[in-house]
């Protein structure tokens, strides 16, 4: 019974988690799909995301991803946005969209 029961967590754990996709075409000329996990972030997180706006859009998007990122799929996205920032905007306006946040406050995001 107990290795149904950590099984369930487990599953549980995961299902916290959703695939947030980003496709782009790069500058060679080559098709770029970048998926990482992320879990819906909590009002904490929201409120911190939404006061660094103002004084450090790059700070607000890099904390709002690192608190949501799947564990296993940090040094993934870490590259991605090493190799494409614009991936790190993208999904991290994807985040927020879907938590209910005016376009107002997602384009916000984009001016780093």
């Amino acid at each position: 019974m107990e290795k149904v029961n950590e099984e369930s967590k487990k599953v549980n754990e995961e299902t916290k988690y959703r695939h947030l996709t980003t496709e782009f075409i790069d500058f060679d000329d080559n098709p770029v799909k970048v998926d990482i996990r992320f879990k819906r972030p909590g009002q904490a997180i929201c409120d911190r995301a939404i006061k660094d706006l103002s004084r450090s859009p790059g700070r607000a998007m890099s904390n709002l991803l690192m608190a949501c990122v799947h564990p296993d799929d940090k040094s993934a996205l870490q590259a991605a946005i090493e190799n494409f920032p614009g991936v790190g905007v993208a999904f991290a306006s994807e985040i927020m969209e879907r938590t209910g946040y005016s376009a107002e406050v997602v384009n916000k995001l984009g001016k780093q």
